[in-house]
């Protein structure tokens, strides 16, 4: 779902050659994550043959500048009517892949402008919620082993309960700040709130 939401909304901005589309899911990737050529082209072929994306004629002469480039056959690649719906399904989905949704949900945030200010709300509301949510479960369970201390089920000595206890408070404070930032966005939304080319609109939905 994530590298199909990825190549979908890249394809949003006009069609690309395949190895393209490589090196923009590897810079959204960074410098520590990688995906194969094993891994995309065989997910390219899959939504190409999902209807989700189609392959653009390329002429000969424009076959040969590419091969002189880099030796290598390539396939530009489109979106189609089917594949803005998917997108737009993919983006509205909030029950999927939550727990790694925060990496999702920053992919999302970089395709706002496919979707109308009322879908962004509902999104960020939702984020949010998904964030309050951890932030609760992150406090009751640190205050919960702060209260038992070393006689916890888990042995372990003073010194490696405030260890553990430091590493929580610190994921607590990172969805404490990821609260203020989706709060500062919401005002964004809402205080930008105007017409706009929409995947709803091009989707015909």
């Amino acid at each position: 779902m994530y590298y199909e939401l990825i190549i979908l909304g890249t394809l949003m901005v006009g069609p690309f050659h395949g190895y393209l589309i490589a090196k923009i899911v590897q810079n959204i990737l960074g410098p520590y994550g990688k995906i194969s050529a094993g891994r995309l082209y065989p997910l390219l072929t899959k939504l190409e043959e999902g209807g989700l994306i189609v392959v653009e004629p390329v002429s000969e002469q424009q076959e040969r500048q590419q091969h002189r480039r880099s030796h290598i056959p390539s396939r530009r690649y489109r979106i189609t009517g089917d594949g803005r719906k998917r997108l737009h399904d993919l983006m509205l989905d909030t029950t999927s892949y939550l727990g790694e949704y925060q990496k999702v949900f920053l992919q999302k945030v970089a395709y706002f402008s496919f979707l109308q200010p009322e879908e962004r709300l509902q999104l960020i509301e939702h984020y949010l919620g998904y964030c309050q949510s951890l932030v609760s479960y992150g406090t009751a369970r640190a205050e919960e082993l702060a209260q038992s201390g070393t006689e916890s089920p888990i042995q372990m000595t003073s010194a490696q309960l405030a260890d553990l206890l430091t590493g929580m408070q610190h994921k607590i404070h990172q969805y404490q700040q990821e609260l203020l930032w989706a709060e500062e966005l919401r005002e964004q939304v809402r205080a930008t709130m105007h017409p706009s080319t929409s995947l709803s609109d091009e989707a015909g939905i």
